[in-house]
């Protein structure tokens, strides 16, 4: 499985060469480069309200109800899908602290949902300007620098 996912990188590694794909390509690139630090500031975030929900949850003595089955990787699944959209709430109301289970819901649905992901979107924004603005001279680079890469296959002429 994890050779044949390497192989459809790779094509993604030879539509470089083509003109309407190697902008996209390049956008790609930086994008990824201008989110490193978004990342790192989103999964601190995911993993500080993953620990709060999964304390309180430990102190749940409604053994009945757990919300994340005392696990702390399903506080962590929970928090991420919450982050991206999912807004499950079932055993908020059945637990020992319905109200902090709401507190800290609504604190990460307005930070990591509403304000990180708005953040992610502006940044994106950011990066395709700037990408657009080069984007003919972009495309020059990289079908050069793919000719350079594979100048082995053309035949050196003696003069």
């Amino acid at each position: 499985g994890m050779a044949c996912f390497v192989i459809w990188l790779k094509l993604f590694y030879y539509l470089r060469i083509f003109r309407p794909t190697s902008a996209f390509i390049k956008m790609i690139i930086e994008m990824l480069k201008d989110i490193r630090i978004f990342l790192l500031i989103f999964f601190i975030g995911i993993f500080a309200f993953a620990n709060f929900y999964y304390i309180l949850d430990q102190g749940n003595t409604e053994k009945v109800v757990r919300v994340f089955e005392g696990s702390y990787g399903g506080a962590v699944i929970y928090t991420y899908m919450q982050a991206l959209g999912e807004l499950g709430y079932d055993g908020f109301g059945s637990s020992s602290f319905p109200e902090l289970y709401w507190g800290i819901f609504f604190m990460s649905t307005v930070l990591l949902t509403i304000t990180m992901l708005n953040l992610l979107i502006a940044i994106m924004g950011d990066t395709y300007d700037r990408v657009q603005e080069v984007a003919q001279e972009a495309q020059a680079k990289e079908i050069c620098s793919f000719i350079e890469e594979y100048d082995f296959l053309f035949p050196e002429e003696e003069f």
